[in-house]
């Protein structure tokens, strides 16, 4: 059989332009399986693409949710030690949780943002005022000009 532009499919082989696979159980298998290592690496990258480029717009959280649930903690970590912001670790990743949905899309960007470089720190004071003075106020310097770097 001639595929294409002169490629051969003969019985024991499979002829692809210069590349020549035996058709043996093996090579099949292992075909298959770099066509399902590729799959999920597409899948993969499919993913961080979306996550990279999710402008936040399809958020369902409203900014004075966010500020009812942010500024108790901010209160409750002021001026502490280590110990109690570790001890206020689950609100705070609860915040950051919520800032991802927000439906305002500069606040959800920066739920993103507190999430890769704020969510396992040890001291979240800054990330959590910037959180609640754009939920509750509008404006936070944090949020407008959203740092590369923590």
């Amino acid at each position: 059989m001639v595929l294409g532009s002169g490629n051969r499919l003969g019985k024991s082989q499979i002829a692809l332009g210069p590349l020549t696979i035996n058709n043996t159980r093996t090579a099949r298998t292992s075909l298959l399986a770099a066509a399902v290592v590729l799959a999920a690496l597409l899948s993969l990258v499919g993913y961080m693409m979306a996550d990279t480029f999710s402008s936040g717009e399809s958020g369902d959280v409203s900014n004075q949710e966010i500020c009812d649930q942010a500024t108790p903690l901010r209160a409750q970590v002021a001026d502490t030690d280590a110990a109690t912001y570790a001890a206020h670790i689950s609100e705070w990743r609860s915040v950051v949780d919520l800032s991802k949905q927000a439906s305002d899309a500069r606040l959800a960007k920066y739920g993103r943002f507190a999430d890769r470089n704020y969510r396992n720190v040890g001291n979240y004071y800054i990330p959590l005022s910037d959180i609640i003075d754009y939920s509750c106020r509008g404006e936070a310097s944090g949020i407008t000009d959203i740092p590369t770097a923590p």
